[in-house]
């Protein structure tokens, strides 16, 4: 048993032979400002840290809701133990804790292609997806609504005020399949983003925030990766603005996918009832819904009865099944056509 600033000094010192590419700036930001005890999950042996990631609590919209879900972060073995299912092992035992705290469902972005196939194993799925667009001044029109707005440089203290914050987390809220920043986490992201060259402007009408916008120069090309709005209007008009302000060509922008997008994120099911559930608030007509596939959670697999917001297991074995999925399919059949987005995530 090891104390907890022993703990986290080794995960630290892990994390920076294993991702040694980050900057000393942005681990020492990592561990200040995201790393806790509570949230860590990690495997010792003789007294050392082998592997560890953690379970950052992210709120998703969903089905008109918002529910507790976990993205799995700093995912990394000690190169002497990989090949041994180590960290196969943690993330089925953090997924066991994901369920004991209520969370229904796990995500991640893996860190290149080849790690996708890996995560499948454990019962992720592609999930989450993003378009990119590609905008210059020719594709925007400029009217005398911009007259009446003001532009705003702000710092983190600025954004996390009660009127910008409250104006983007409701922006957030909007979209039908996000995950949600919450104020502690966007301390975080904001130091992350400052600290990597890039900037946050704001758009007030008087003293309202109307728009809001986080952009990094790359020399013609400006890289848009938000922009909450509160009308098209107002988003036309940041945009035209930030390409004047930057004076780049082009304006490159991250949008929720329309369904043909670049796969981003994967998702793992953690508890099959109670997303079932919300699903069918959506969708009211009665199914019989076969689960199969979880080897780490045995109650996930069975029979399920929805119908207008419930779902209920069937304790007989039923012959009139309508849908069978595996674990992994679940995730497209839950939130199919509500383009699920994730995005910020200091990856």
């Amino acid at each position: 048993m090891i104390g907890q600033e022993e703990m986290k000094a080794q995960v630290r010192d892990l994390w920076r032979l294993c991702f040694s590419a980050d900057s000393e700036e942005f681990v020492d930001l990592y561990f200040r400002m995201r790393y806790t005890e509570q949230i860590n999950s990690a495997v010792v042996e003789d007294g050392k840290v082998i592997a560890a990631l953690q379970r950052i609590p992210y709120p998703m919209t969903f089905a008109g809701d918002v529910v507790p879900t976990a993205y799995i972060s700093g995912a990394c073995t000690h190169p002497d133990f990989r090949g041994k299912g180590v960290m196969r092992s943690l993330l089925a035992e953090a997924h066991r804790q994901m369920y004991r705290e209520g969370v229904v469902l796990s995500t991640l972005i893996p860190a290149e292609e080849s790690l996708r196939l890996y995560y499948d194993r454990s019962g992720y799925a592609l999930c989450f997806q993003q378009d990119e667009k590609l905008l210059t001044g020719k594709c925007l029109f400029v009217d005398k609504y911009s007259s009446f707005l003001r532009f705003s440089e702000i710092d983190s203290d600025k954004f996390l005020s009660d009127e910008v914050w409250n104006f983007f987390y409701e922006q957030q809220r909007k979209r039908p399949c996000a995950l949600l920043h919450t104020r502690e986490d966007m301390q975080a992201v904001l130091a992350d983003w400052i600290m990597s060259g890039g900037q946050v402007w704001a758009a007030f009408s008087v003293e309202t925030p109307v728009g809001v916008a986080f952009c990094l120069g790359t020399g013609e090309d400006l890289q848009v990766r938000e922009l909450l709005a509160s009308d098209p209007q107002t988003e036309n008009q940041l945009e035209v603005f930030l390409l004047r302000h930057y004076g780049a060509d082009r304006l490159l922008r991250r949008f929720p996918s329309g369904g043909n997008g670049e796969f981003r994120g994967m998702a793992r099911v953690i508890h099959v009832q109670s997303l079932l559930a919300l699903w069918s608030r959506l969708h009211p007509q009665p199914l019989n819904i076969r689960v199969t596939g979880d080897d780490t959670f045995p109650e996930n697999n069975g029979d399920f009865r929805v119908e207008e917001g419930s779902c209920c297991r069937i304790q007989a074995v039923t012959p009139n099944v309508d849908r069978v999925y595996d674990i992994r399919q679940l995730p497209a059949f839950l939130f199919a056509g509500l383009h699920p987005f994730m995005n910020l995530m200091m990856d």
